[in-house]
């Protein structure tokens, strides 16, 4: 997993700053470790679709633990604009980009998750 390459895409597409990154640093290990365990080839790894899964999936993480995740509102002011986030906004977005990477990684990706079928005799 190309771990350099999902904290380049934490930076630049969710706006987190290197310094929460830093202080985030074993959340992120994480995720790309699951990830990783996930592949179906290690080499798919460094594979755009799968290093924007693992970044969405960080993002997810990083925004439940953030301050402005508990706070409950993001508040931008430029001049006489402002702009507020609300905390359910952030999370949908979040879960949004999350599940739409995942199925993007999905053709390099084990799933693991858990499907229940009726049985029929």
């Amino acid at each position: 997993m190309d771990e350099v390459e999902v904290l380049r895409q934490l930076q630049t597409v969710y706006g987190h700053e290197p310094a929460a990154l830093q202080t985030a640093r074993s959340t992120i290990e994480a995720a790309c470790i699951e990830m990783a365990a996930r592949l179906k080839k290690p080499e798919y790894g460094a594979y755009p679709a799968v290093v924007s899964a693992a970044a969405a999936v960080c993002h997810f993480r990083l925004l439940l633990q953030s301050e402005q995740f508990r706070d409950g509102t993001t508040v931008f002011k430029a001049g006489d604009v402002s702009v507020q986030m609300s905390r359910a906004a952030m999370l949908e977005a979040a879960e949004y980009m999350r599940a739409e990477c995942l199925a993007a990684a999905a053709p390099y990706l084990y799933d693991d998750g858990f499907l229940f079928a009726q049985v029929t005799a």
